[in-house]
């Protein structure tokens, strides 16, 4: 992304959108692997539109039981919040988030919380860039 805010202010306007439109799409490849997904659901893309907008309507929920676990130093707490989104993600094949929510389940369960609050900002940016990959896929909404 640095390059594209250096550069961005030189190239005319349609250019910057291509750039903008290959830097997200790039990101969102990262973040989730939509075919991956899709292959876990037998191909089925409406299946996959549905898991898509149910996990977009209920995480938020679990984020906040884990972001009030981490805040007030409950290990068990946080250990369920991170194997609930674990599931989720990885049954989306969001695995940068899968990976921070394993972590964080592990930190729950040895009930060492030392670095919740850092990894908890690491999900929450990467989640915030799920929801946009997902909310730009077909027919989710």
């Amino acid at each position: 992304m640095f390059v594209h805010s250096t550069f961005s202010s030189r190239l005319d306007p349609l250019e910057n959108d291509a750039l903008t439109r290959v830097a997200t799409d790039a990101l969102a490849t990262e973040v989730w692997k939509r075919d991956e997904a899709l292959d876990r659901v037998g191909g089925d893309e409406n299946l996959l539109q549905e898991l898509c907008e149910i996990f977009l309507s209920g995480y938020p929920q679990l984020m906040t039981k884990l972001r009030e676990a981490v805040m007030s130093g409950d290990s068990l707490g946080v250990q369920q919040a991170a194997h609930s989104l674990k599931g989720e993600l990885s049954y989306l094949s969001a695995m940068q988030a899968t990976s921070i929510a394993r972590a964080m389940e592990d930190m729950g369960r040895e009930g060492n919380l030392s670095s919740a609050v850092a990894s908890l900002t690491a999900l929450e940016r990467s989640m915030a860039l799920l929801h946009l990959a997902l909310d730009k896929a077909p027919g989710v909404h």
